[in-house]
């Protein structure tokens, strides 16, 4: 079967972005009493899981290996998978840009997709790489399920302690530095590194891989702390320490712990520019200072 192209593609993707707002539309229609932040996150889920497994099926199964001959011609599976992608990345970045329903992380996230759609767009502009797209789709969006069921636990009052909540919040961690961090890198090494790849398809393969390493970086450092303050309080068996008097340096530590692991936005890239910034900020006050 041959692969749409040109027009054919772009109302294809005109498609695929109105039956994501249909669902959009159907989901809060259906659930009146929540807010659009919730359908929103709804419909991101159905997403994840979609797409994951059109990955799995189109991308991975029936093709050659996305990591040993990258660069080769789409075929229409491949396109459809990317076109479902682009359609609902074009009407999720409008959505989260026009109610902001990711909060402090939304800029993040219009990055993100802009990034993607851009490479989704190219690869399908040029009709190559749809193996190693659609492959990388699936790593990027397998782990956004648990992503949003994480939010959903938050809404209905399950956080950390809870069961449900830590057994999601450790599967979310693992799956997304074992695929994003790794899997996903390595693969964009292998684009990058095959002369068969073209040269717009290799640089979209270096923006993600940066992206995917500060996304990365920040998980790691979420599970470093998160994971090391649950063992310490297993190991010491103190949780009348909670009660006990703190200098204030102690409190001022205790409460950034808990924040880190009480909301996702201390998880991304966020935090890492927030230090860099106030780093930047206090060399500028010294120099000047001294001056």
């Amino acid at each position: 079967m041959n692969a749409p192209s040109g027009w054919g593609i772009a109302q294809t993707v005109a498609v695929s972005t109105a039956a994501w707002t249909a669902l959009f539309g159907l989901v809060s229609y259906l659930q009146p009493c929540r807010s659009y932040g919730w359908n929103g996150r709804t419909v991101a889920g159905i997403h994840g899981l979609t797409v994951s497994i059109m990955s799995l099926a189109f991308g991975v199964w029936n093709n050659q290996s996305p990591f040993t001959q990258p660069g080769g011609v789409s075929n229409f599976f491949e396109v459809f998978v990317q076109v479902t992608c682009l359609g609902y990345f074009i009407f999720d970045t409008t959505f989260c840009l026009a109610f902001r329903i990711y909060g402090r992380e939304t800029h993040i996230m219009a990055v993100h997709h802009v990034v993607a759609m851009a490479g989704m767009m190219t690869s399908l502009w040029m009709g190559v790489s749809g193996t190693e797209v659609s492959v990388a789709i699936g790593l990027m969006e397998c782990t956004n399920p648990m992503f949003q069921l994480r939010w959903f636990l938050r809404e209905v009052g399950l956080r950390k302690g809870d069961t449900w909540y830590e057994i999601n919040d450790l599967a979310f961690v693992f799956s997304y530095v074992i695929i994003r961090g790794v899997i996903a890198q390595y693969l964009s090494y292998c684009v990058v590194t095959h002369p068969q790849t073209a040269d717009p398809i290799k640089f979209f393969a270096v923006a993600m891989g940066v992206m995917n390493a500060i996304l990365f970086v920040g998980i790691l450092e979420y599970a470093l702390k998160r994971y090391t303050a649950m063992l310490w309080h297993l190991t010491r068996g103190d949780r009348a320490s909670e009660a006990r008097i703190k200098s204030p340096a102690e409190s001022v530590n205790k409460n950034q712990l808990s924040n880190s692991t009480d909301t996702f936005e201390e998880i991304t890239m966020h935090k890492s520019l927030g230090f860099t910034m106030k780093y930047i900020k206090q060399q500028l006050l010294f120099k000047h200072h001294n001056i």
